[in-house]
């Protein structure tokens, strides 16, 4: 996607979330964040542990040994230039790239492209669950089936396409000529181990997708808290199908930088279906945003700091 049209994109996202806080009112959202905004940091450095299990299952799956606290920086750096890049591609190859002073390239490249498709099958599940729970508290609706089936849908495919032996890049590659040979064996090395990572791992595997599948309850236990001291009863299952539809909308929406605007919406949207009110809504997803501001400026500054490793290694 060109730059000009992100840059469009992003402001038309940023014009949305202003108009909704003014929608909402900057009153009730000032008053909010000056009784309760030091709960931000608290949320921020709790969120340590978010990122500790994520790196947990990065460990899991890369086939080489690396001990989290050198593979924690790598993953830090790459979900922070993918926070704003045109969804994670670009990150996930930061990822590879960061990590090769310590794992070799075919090894980290798999490790860091199969915790991808494991997340992935992990969140479909969350997913097709919280739709199924709207399904049976809120009512049936052909927006949820189609929601539940399309997430079930998705699950299958990524769970067979961890253990399907495809080559689609290698047939590509038969009828292209390369001039760097030692790469392409690398992509073709990285695919063959990539798309039969679960029948060679399988304990790798399904612990990599209990870990990733509980760390989906993080956002839902954190929108616990927040709606908590916002004073907002609410109950683990309505949260599991908003959190459900934050996630759905964060893959449509994967084109628009950081998810500005659409986030927002979806928050106030879903907050208001279920009845917390639209400024509580739209007060947990700035919590939420600015959280994950900070934690994406502390990924640019330790992207910074390997990149200077890097150099000073030659």
């Amino acid at each position: 996607m060109k730059r000009w049209l992100k840059i469009l994109i992003a402001i038309a996202g940023l014009w949305l979330c202003v108009r909704l806080v003014q929608a909402v009112g900057w009153e009730k959202i000032v008053t909010a964040f000056q009784q309760h905004g030091y709960w931000l940091i608290v949320l921020t450095t709790v969120y340590t542990s978010y990122h500790v299990l994520r790196t947990w299952t990065l460990q899991i799956c890369t086939p080489y040994a690396a001990r989290i606290r050198d593979l924690f920086g790598v993953r830090l750096a790459g979900e922070a230039l993918a926070y704003i890049a045109i969804g994670s591609v670009v990150g996930d190859a930061l990822k590879v790239v960061l990590a090769r002073r310590k794992i070799p390239m075919v090894e980290g490249a798999t490790g860091v492209f199969a915790e991808k498709l494991v997340y992935h099958i992990s969140g479909f599940g969350f997913i097709a669950t919280g739709f199924l729970i709207a399904i049976l508290r809120i009512g049936s609706t052909p927006l949820f089936w189609a929601c539940l089936i399309a997430a079930l849908f998705l699950f299958f495919v990524s769970f067979f396409l961890l253990s399907s032996r495809l080559h689609p890049i290698a047939r590509i590659l038969k009828h292209v000529r390369v001039r760097r040979p030692k790469l392409r064996e690398a992509v073709l090395r990285t695919e063959d181990s990539l798309f039969q990572f679960r029948a060679r791992y399988p304990a790798r595997f399904y612990a990599a997708v209990a870990l990733d599948f509980a760390s989906f309850f993080y956002a839902t236990i954190e929108l616990f808290f927040i709606f908590r001291i916002l004073n907002v009863a609410t109950s683990f299952w309505d949260l599991w199908y908003y959190q459900a539809v934050i996630r759905t909308m964060n893959s449509i929406a994967a084109f628009v930088p950081a998810n500005i605007g659409v986030f927002e919406a979806t928050n106030v949207y879903v907050a208001k279906q279920l009845e917390f009110g639209e400024g509580p809504g739209m007060v947990a997803a700035l919590f939420v945003r600015i959280r994950a501001t900070l934690w994406s400026l502390i990924g640019y500054l330790w992207f910074l700091v390997l990149i200077g490793r890097g150099d000073e290694k030659g």
